[in-house]
């Protein structure tokens, strides 16, 4: 918003307005009609209200009505912003592990092994530099099992209300038919964008988290005694 005088000294109060409504059909026509010196500016819509002596609008409607472009002050690479964006998760997002039941490392074969890690909102962290606006991160879940399945989604820790036998689609779960060390990996990516000083949606590569979780599966035959494993 500003204040200037015009040829016949009336004063006006202009309003500068974003022109993108809703549904985005006059996004184009503002950002691609702005090009000066190499810089692509954003053309808003600019309002003159005409003022009394007082300072208050002559009329309800602006007097005046045009647009203008505003360019910005210089160019900042996208990879800038990206830096920036990776700096901020990785500062104020967890990095992921794994809960698995049965706990303690070892799992029986042919029985539902249960896996989750810790679900996290979308997440929105304010930037000011190199340019202002604010980044949106909303994570999405990958599991890679030993035995060839995969599956998706932060998955839900074993509660004794919900047996996996009798609710399975509870659980985000996997079942091994053969003994032995089960690495699970998982890859936690965060899909983010940059707001551009409320005006553009700017889409940045995703944060990428990976870890990792190893169970023993044992047979039915072998029985966990004092700690070790003993045939019976």
């Amino acid at each position: 918003m500003k204040q200037a005088n015009v040829a016949n000294a009336d004063r006006y109060r202009w309003e500068r307005q974003e022109r993108c409504d809703s549904r985005g059909a006059t996004c184009a026509c503002a950002t691609s009609t702005c090009v000066r010196g190499g810089l692509s500016g954003y053309r808003y819509a600019l309002y003159g209200f005409r003022l009394r002596a007082d300072g208050t609008p002559v009329h309800a409607f602006p007097d005046i009505t045009t647009t203008e472009c505003v360019y910005p002050e210089k160019v900042v690479p996208a990879s800038d912003v990206q830096a920036v964006a990776a700096q901020h998760i990785r500062r104020y997002i967890p990095r992921p592990t794994i809960t698995v039941a049965p706990p303690g490392g070892r799992t029986l074969v042919n029985i539902p092994t249960i896996y989750s890690t810790t679900a996290h909102d979308p997440v929105t962290l304010p930037i000011t530099s190199p340019v202002p606006g604010r980044i949106t991160a909303t994570p999405t879940y990958t599991w890679s099992f030993a035995n060839g399945q995969t599956a998706n989604g932060p998955g839900t820790a074993y509660t004794p209300d919900f047996s996996p036998s009798q609710h399975p689609d509870h659980y985000l779960h996997t079942v091994y038919d053969t003994a032995g060390a089960k690495t699970t990996r998982l890859t936690v990516s965060w899909q983010v964008t940059f707001r551009l000083q409320d005006i553009l949606d700017v889409p940045l590569q995703p944060i990428t988290f990976a870890t990792a979780s190893t169970t023993r599966a044992l047979t039915a035959h072998n029985v966990l005694i004092d700690g070790y494993d003993r045939t019976g």
